[in-house]
């Protein structure tokens, strides 16, 4: 796509050759656009059909495109959320989201403890109450799981 983007910038405006690669770069977005569809709906599909209760954070799209750039929008996460809870309420399974304020990463899911000051940048760290060893992703995933359930307990006990 970057090679075809770069052969079209480089053609004459107006010309025949300029049309053809325009075209063939329209071509490019939408295989990819599609590949990156069929794989949200196969993913989808597959988390469906393994679990009934599916927890996620919502994520700050924005912040995160400042701070990673076009990564973030390559991975095209929105997308796949509508995709999933799509997929989700036809299966009759439940999609949890939990609050992107929610200290997920930064709470001991052992204890409880919330560290107030810990930078984005370190990826492991000790509890200061009781001594675990946290990978960071691993801990928000125990503590969005955690979340997801408690919020799905309350639903429960309140319908």
């Amino acid at each position: 796509l970057r090679k075809r983007s770069r052969e079209l910038s480089r053609k004459e405006k107006g010309s025949n050759s300029r049309k053809r690669a325009r075209l063939d770069v329209a071509r490019l977005h939408r295989r990819v656009r599609n590949l990156r569809n069929n794989f949200h709906w196969e993913l989808a599909c597959r988390l469906a059909a393994e679990y009934d209760t599916i927890c996620i954070e919502d994520l700050d799209m924005k912040a995160m495109q400042q701070e990673w750039g076009r990564k973030i929008s390559d991975m095209a996460f929105s997308d796949f959320v509508r995709v999933l809870s799509v997929v989700c309420k036809k299966q009759g399974k439940q999609l949890v989201q939990i609050g992107r304020w929610e200290a997920t990463s930064k709470t001991c899911s052992v204890c409880g403890h919330k560290a107030d000051d810990l930078p984005l940048s370190m990826r492991k760290w000790l509890c200061p109450e009781c001594s675990t060893h946290h990978d960071r992703d691993v801990n928000a995933a125990v503590n969005i799981l955690r979340l997801g359930l408690e919020s799905r307990q309350k639903k429960k006990g309140v319908a």
